[in-house]
């Protein structure tokens, strides 16, 4: 039943020591966090369950893979922007149950970072002390955005992303088109890799080499602005979604540049694009390549502050430019 890409010695270490009774799994977004936690709980209450595994057939397997057992609750259960306090209440009060049909009682929240403040600290009290039939799993591909009370008390497991080999051998075997393209925009990420419109995103990877190229010629702020106040960036980069994505591409485009400077193009993660890339590269130094992307990390986590995405997207540029 443990079909999960990557991840391996993390996976057999959950499946055969057991679930604390708070646990973290953090990690990017697509790479099997949900679908462990799932099957974790389905072998918690497997009626004849393996060393390492679950037996996928028994009613409890059934009714927990199918999402219809009594005994495993996921959160959230609504499309509301934020996990809000009511939810946590939920769960609170259903963690003091004992199990219904099986031995333990599992509560699965995905995108933990969602819950606002007032449900994280309504969660900490049972996160501190939860009872015995009861495990809380929580999923966060942005654990630091989660309170540092809410991390203290969960022991945390580390998902990591796959290796490009490892996507697109995963793409190429179930008959994935663009399996390398879809790669290089996914970030290691199955899921991620299995929603792209790859089209649509070498376009805009294009469109961001371009504004790299004229940032590397030494035209500085003032050609950012001038790039940026031509369509199609000057109403995108109004839209923080849009933005969101461009600064995706952004960071793993000032990666490429870095590995072309260090003589690494084995490790490119677009290599279509490896001869723009080698000419950008030649124009930067390590130091303004360090710089970019530690300002288009520091650009994402503004975007996510709520920070306007014009501002986040061209001051980022001013940042890096301070860099001899």
């Amino acid at each position: 039943m443990w079909e999960i890409q990557g991840n391996r010695r993390l996976v057999e270490r959950l499946a055969g020591a057991g679930l604390p009774p708070a646990a973290l799994f953090s990690g990017p977004e697509g790479v099997g966090k949900r679908t462990v936690a799932v099957l974790l709980a389905a072998k918690l209450n497997c009626a004849s369950p393996r060393e390492l595994d679950l037996c996928g057939v028994c009613q409890s397997c059934r009714k927990i893979l199918a999402g219809e057992s009594p005994d495993v609750m996921l959160f959230p259960q609504s499309d509301a922007p934020h996990i809000g306090i009511d939810e946590m209440r939920v769960l609170r009060r259903e963690a003091q149950y004992r199990p219904f049909e099986g031995v333990t009682r599992c509560f699965i929240v995905d995108q933990a970072e969602r819950m606002t403040p007032e449900a994280q600290n309504c969660l900490l009290k049972t996160l501190e002390e939860p009872p015995p039939t009861s495990r809380i799993m929580l999923i966060s591909a942005r654990p630091e955005a989660l309170l540092a009370t809410i991390r203290s008390r969960c022991c945390i497991f580390r998902f990591s992303a796959l290796s490009r080999d490892q996507l697109i051998a995963f793409l190429r075997a179930h008959q994935v088109n663009q399996a390398e393209t879809r790669t290089a925009f996914s970030q290691g990420s199955i899921g991620r890799a299995l929603e792209l419109v790859p089209e649509e995103l070498c376009r805009e990877r294009d469109l961001l080499l371009n504004l790299l190229d004229e940032w590397s010629r030494g035209g500085g702020f003032r050609a950012i602005l001038k790039y940026t106040e031509k369509a199609p960036l000057s109403g995108r980069i109004r839209r923080a979604e849009d933005v969101a994505r461009f600064l995706e591409i952004l960071q793993s485009l000032g990666y490429d540049l870095y590995v072309t400077a260090v003589g690494r193009p084995d490790r490119l993660s677009h290599p279509d694009a490896a001869a723009k890339l080698s000419r950008i590269a030649s124009r930067l130094s390590l130091k303004q390549i360090g710089c970019l992307l530690q300002e288009t990390g520091r650009a994402r986590r503004d975007l996510d502050r709520h920070v306007s995405p014009q501002m986040c997207f061209e001051t980022l540029w001013l940042a890096a430019e301070s860099v001899p």
